[in-house]
């Protein structure tokens, strides 16, 4: 918002200072006539500019007939009070009003002022120009004719101060208004200001144009826009203290549209107002990234009886957003058609507001009111109230991604009442959410039946209902359809719950109650209870206040989410408690329709697979257990990862991680492998080690996606960016050990070498990526490090050197949030030896590394124990590179073609994370890396003011020679103590690759070289861009 207002002062200083400067040079050039120009008929256009004081400058008489109006691109100037142009009283110009290039301005008075009875009969073009009053309007057209429209374009600026940029009242406009990339500015007053005006061609404002004021910016006052809409395209429209765009009992015939990454907005009012029985023939129309908005009013608000006979549509990723006010507010308004649209990916947003009020008197009529993948939200407010008065029959929010939420307040008020007397319908459905911080769903106040539909949906918080309207299935009800969630403590004044999909309960710290008169379990449904950390299982999960019933096929699940399976096993958990249970008996407790296959429950004893529970009296009662047999949980684990889409390393290293689970929970309770084998032993309910990673593993359900995605957290990546990353920090080394080879050969040839000593530094930034693959996922890594090092030359054809170097490389794993971060130290010993035409260079390196990872384990699951597995650790390496080449001047280019031969070992340490129950421990890893190099470089000598300036290139292809090197991670559980594990394999660890370099230095002097480079680098499906900068200094 501020920047409305900065940009409004910005735009008027400078009108003011182009006026000003314009108003200068008229006054100051000799050709500047002070004599009016007046014909008696004819054309009216002036032979040089004009600079009167106190007068007209530029008129056509009253009742007089021109044939056009023509500024010539001359600068016509009022010093004092007057008209720059005037069009008397019944004056016609037959053809075009034409300004091209031309500056018009005034201190006193109206720039361009047309009055009652005139005519242009071919409109106006003004392209190119500067328009502007002091202390006035620029443009006023009261009572006249404009055929043919009004073409604002080409840069053109028109100002008003405490007058509008542009007045026309009492007029007809037979044609378009167009603003096409110029600037509308006004002070004190209304920027476009339309008054009991007709204009049949429409109105838009386009290109890259602004309309700005701290009033109004554009009003539309008593008139009708017989043709063509309002458009807004790629161009904005601010006010400050009034309203943006301002439709006052006006009729508009086609769509009010705000398109192509527009803004409109207001500081102090509102951003659009329709109001006062206005009338849109058409829709209004936000789409393609536009944002409405107002700081301290209303960004869209429709009040006062107005009629839109289309709807109003937010699309196209669009926002519409106010911080202390409603963000769209419709009061005693009537929307016809498809009402209110909020679609593809919009949102619809207030700090301290309503982001959505449907007010008193106002009547959304056919469709309803529609929110399809976008999001409605207020901070400290309801999201949408649908007030006392209001009349809608159906509201739907549907779609993933579509979202109702209220921090603090109630997501969705109802209050009003249906059409005719009918039902308020609304549906939440195909993935969309509602939450709220006070409640989800408030309709209390509601003057009608309100019917739910949840299907695919999801609530989070207490939906409220009332009892005038609490009349069994013929009242208020909920329909939970299709994989739905409900996340509350509570519902009530509903007479009918049904369940006819696969609902998911939430448990809570204390009982959630649903006061209703009857829920209905319909056939073949599944109603499923979620626990976790949260859920105070000591007390009932679910109390129906009326009747329970539950129809053939019915079945009742459970999913855990918690820490540590210990919680769970063992318990009698009441999930249900009602007044009566009808139908207990065609209850089936299929734990594996909703639970790990790891978990089942039995009262007493593991002797089958399977949720125990029964009915007892008016409670629903079941028990949890884990299976006993690791090898068949394995299997079945492994069986949902395939499923779901996992591949052969996730299978391998997940049921390695289950049965070893599995295991060690068996062993904590004193369980034989023929025991368990056989699942006939007893469990007890003792506090166990593996609770944890038992917990973790179930916490998928039986959802074959969830358990693959699971699956994946639990392999390690397998990456090796903490491998590459180290490799990556050597080569640099070695290439900025080349490039000294390279300047210290160049200053040699220069005769610049001496016999000094040179000290030198390097800092570079790189950016890199590996894409996935389909065994391992790739990387983005990023780099900063920076060497120092000093070296000589001997004998002009000899040279030796010794560097250090750090470096720091962050690392993002694809496809998870999982990190590494390496920081190295470098250190390399370097020498050469050169004549006028060959020379050979070789390096040795060594270097350590500190290593850091951390993976998410149970993060796609929502498992709620420690979902972290941290590792620190150590790797180190050792190396070198010899190179030799040759040297060619060609026209004075240095061109050196060279080979060069390389070796890089590596050892990372073993380690083991902590953390996640889930956590590994991994081997020692050892990894050899040859590569032959073959390439060239070139150079060229430039003598400049300040010595010699030395831009080069260099391109270089190796072939890995250690092609048989991939990243092999040996790894196991940190829990487990036996030898068993997995071998996860990665990406290779060498590679082909290709190096590109271009760069220039600067010899000073003074004996000081600073210089910078790009670099490009690609090995395998590896690659990154990095940035140097270097200085060198002699002594």
């Amino acid at each position: 918002m501020k920047s409305s207002k900065q940009l409004f002062n910005k735009r008027i200083l400078a009108i003011a200072v182009s006026s000003v400067l314009a108003g200068y040079s008229s006054f100051t050039l000799a050709e500047c006539s002070t004599t009016p120009v007046s014909p008696d008929s004819g054309n009216i256009k002036p032979v040089s500019d004009i600079c009167v004081t106190d007068q007209n400058a530029l008129e056509a008489k009253e009742n007089t007939e021109y044939a056009w109006l023509d500024t010539d691109g001359k600068t016509i100037t009022v010093e004092g009070s007057g008209s720059a142009i005037l069009i008397g009283e019944g004056a016609t110009i037959t053809r075009k009003f034409k300004m091209y290039g031309s500056t018009v301005t005034t201190e006193n008075g109206t720039a361009i002022d047309i009055k009652n009875g005139a005519t242009i009969k071919e409109g106006m073009d003004i392209q190119g120009s500067v328009i502007a009053s002091s202390n006035g309007s620029a443009i006023a057209i009261d009572g006249a004719d404009i055929d043919g429209g009004i073409k604002i374009t080409k840069g053109s600026q028109v100002s008003g101060t405490n007058g509008s940029a542009i007045s026309i009242k009492n007029s007809d406009v037979a044609g378009s208004i167009t603003i096409d990339d110029s600037q509308i500015e006004s002070s004190g007053a209304t920027a476009i200001d339309l008054n009991a005006t007709t204009i049949s061609g429409g109105v838009k404002i386009q290109n890259g144009s602004q309309v700005i004021s701290d009033g109004d910016a554009i009003h539309l006052k008593d008139s009708t826009i017989s043709d063509g809409g309002l458009t807004v395209y790629k161009a904005s429209v601010s006010s400050i203290s009034g309203t943006a765009i301002n439709v006052d009992g006006s009729t508009i015939t086609g769509d009010l549209k705000i398109q192509g990454g527009s803004e409109v907005s207001s500081i102090d009012g509102d951003a659009i107002a329709v109001k006062n029985g206005s009338t849109i023939n058409g829709s209004l129309l936000l789409d393609s990234g536009v944002t409405v908005s107002s700081e301290n009013g209303t960004a869209i608000s429709i009040e006062n009886a107005s009629d839109i006979t289309g709807s109003i549509k937010v699309q196209g990723n669009s926002v519409v957003q106010s911080t202390n006010g409603n963000a769209i507010h419709i009061q005693s308004g009537l929307l016809k058609k498809d009402g209110l649209v909020i679609q593809t990916g919009s949102s619809v947003q207030s700090t301290n507001g309503t982001a959505i009020l449907i007010g008193s008197g106002t009547i959304i009529e056919k469709d309803g009111f529609k929110i399809y993948d976008s999001s409605v939200h207020s901070v400290n407010g309801d999201a949408i109230v649908i007030a006392d008065g209001a009349t809608i029959d159906n509201l739907t929010i549907a779609k993933a991604g579509s979202v109702v939420s209220s921090e603090n307040g109630t997501a969705i008020v109802i209050d009003g009442q249906a059409v005719d007397g009918g039902v308020i319908n609304l549906k939440i459905a195909e993935g969309a959410t509602v939450s709220g911080g006070e409640a989800a769903i408030d309709f209390s106040g509601a003057d009608s039946v309100v019917k739910l539909d949840i299907i695919d949906g999801t609530i989070t918080g207490d939906i409220i209902g009332n009892t005038t309207h609490n009349n069994g299935s013929a009242g208020n009800r909920i329909n939970f359809k299709g994989n739905s969630v409900f996340d509350g403590h509570s519902i009530s004044g509903v007479g009918w719950i049904e369940n006819s999909g696969y609902l998911s309960i939430h448990g809570q710290q204390q009982t959630v109650v649903w006061d209703t008169d009857t829920f209905a379990n319909k056939a073949d449904s599944t109603l499923n209870f979620v626990v976790g950390e949260e859920t105070n299982l000591d007390e009932t999960l679910l109390q129906v206040t009326g009747d329970a019933k539950f129809e053939t096929g019915s079945s009742v699940g459970l999913t855990y989410k918690g820490a540590d399976i210990n919680d769970i096993i063992g318990q009698q958990i009441t999930v249900l408690e009602a007044d009566t249970i009808d139908g207990g008996e065609n209850i089936a407790y299929e734990l594996e329709d909703s639970l790990s296959p790891l978990l089942t429950g039995e009262s007493e004893e593991i002797a089958k697979i399977g949720l125990n529970g029964e009915v007892i009296g008016s409670e629903i009662i079941v028990e949890v257990g884990v299976t006993l047999d690791a090898e068949m949980g394995a299997d079945q684990f492994g069986d949902l990862v395939e499923e779901g889409g996992g591949n052969a390393q996730d299978i391998a290293a997940s049921e390695y991680i289950v049965k070893s689970a599995l295991t060690q929970f068996n062993e904590s309770q004193g369980i034989t492998p023929e025991q368990a084998a056989d699942e006939i032993a007893v469990l007890n309910s003792n506090s166990n080690p593996a609770g944890e990673l038992v917990a973790l593993l179930a916490s998928s359900g039986s959802d074959a996606a969830l358990t693959a995605a699971l699956a994946n957290e639990l392999t390690p990546d397998a990456e090796g960016g903490e491998v590459r990353s180290a490799l990556a920090i050597t080569d640099q080394m070695r290439r900025g050990s080349g490039l000294r080879s390279d300047y210290l050969r160049n200053q040699a040839w220069l005769g610049n070498s001496h016999d000094s000593w040179n000290g030198w530094t390097q800092v570079l930034y790189s950016d890199g990526e590996l894409d996935n693959s389909s065994e391992a996922n790739g990387y983005e890594m990023s780099m900063l490090g920076a060497s120092f090092g000093i070296d000589h030359v001997m004998d002009n054809n000899k040279f030796l050197g010794l560097s250090f170097g750090m470096a720091n490389a962050d690392i993002e794993i694809g496809g998870s949030q999982n990190t590494k971060d390496v920081t190295s130290y470098q250190a390399m010993g370097y020498a050469g030896w050169f004549n006028d035409r060959f020379f050979l260079d070789g390096n040795f390196s060594l270097a350590f590394n500190d290593n850091e990872s951390t993976r998410y384990v149970g993060a796609s699951t929502g498992y709620e124990g420690n979902q972290q597995a941290n590792a620190e650790y150590s790797s180190h390496q050792m190396g070198y590179q010899v190179a030799a080449g040759m040297k060619f001047d060609m026209a004075g280019v240095h061109v050196k073609p060279k080979l060069s031969y390389g070796l890089q070992w590596i050892q990372v340490e073993e380690f083991q994370e902590t953390g996640s129950p889930a956590a590994l421990r991994y081997e020692q890893q050892k990894y050899t890396v040859m590569e032959l190099g073959a390439g060239l470089s070139a150079s060229y000598n430039i003598p400049v003011e300040l010595g010699t300036l030395t831009p080069s290139f260099t391109v270089m292809g190796y072939k890995d020679l250690s092609n048989d090197e991939y990243i092999k991670e040996n790894a196991g559980l940190v829990s487990d103590t036996s030898d068993e594990g997995f071998i996860m394999t990665g990406d290779s660890v060498g590679d082909d690759s290709l190096y590109a370099h271009f760069g220039a230095d600067l010899e000073m002097t003074s004996g000081i070289n600073v210089g910078g480079g790009l670099q490009y680098y690609q090995r395998g499906d590896y690659r990154d861009y990095a940035l140097t900068a270097n200085m060198n200094w002699r002594f």
